[in-house]
């Protein structure tokens, strides 16, 4: 049995818990349409990572044994930038991709233009290209 692997990546200040976990369940029924135990992959620390990580956390407390949750660990030993998990996973290991994504509010961002968070758009767009389905939430606005 090959597990269901979803990669989870959102903007730092993603909020919107109920949405997180409305994805992940409907990634849950088809890991158990396909036999097989959902493991949930972040790629943040915070944000819709934290909310993915949690959420996968309280299924086993509830005793759904067949969720597991996969830190991706960044060379600087904190969890990924988008961009580098999306390309260290192989595209055979991956069943889909989440991507939760917000206008950029860097203090230190540079650019005057609206513009959604850096390093999470880049992600779904790796994904793509790998051909790993991807599916991106990018109208929840920061509060």
């Amino acid at each position: 049995m090959r597990p269901y692997r979803v990669l989870v990546t959102g903007s730092p200040k993603w909020d919107d818990e109920h949405l997180v976990h409305r994805e992940l369940a409907r990634s849950l029924a088809d890991a158990q349409l396909a036999g097989s135990a959902l493991i949930v992959t972040c790629c943040r620390a915070t944000g819709a990572g934290f909310i993915a990580t949690r959420w996968a956390l309280a299924m086993r407390a509830i005793g759904v044994l067949y969720v597991l949750t996969e830190p991706h660990p960044s060379p600087e030993g904190d969890f990924a930038e988008a961009p580098c998990a999306a390309q260290t996973v192989e595209r055979d290991a991956v069943a889909e991709c989440l991507v939760f994504t917000q206008q950029c509010r860097r203090h230190d961002c540079l650019t005057t233009a609206d513009h959604l968070a850096h390093g999470t758009p880049q992600c779904g767009a790796l994904a793509d290209a790998a051909g790993v389905p991807t599916h991106r939430r990018d109208d929840h606005p920061v509060r």
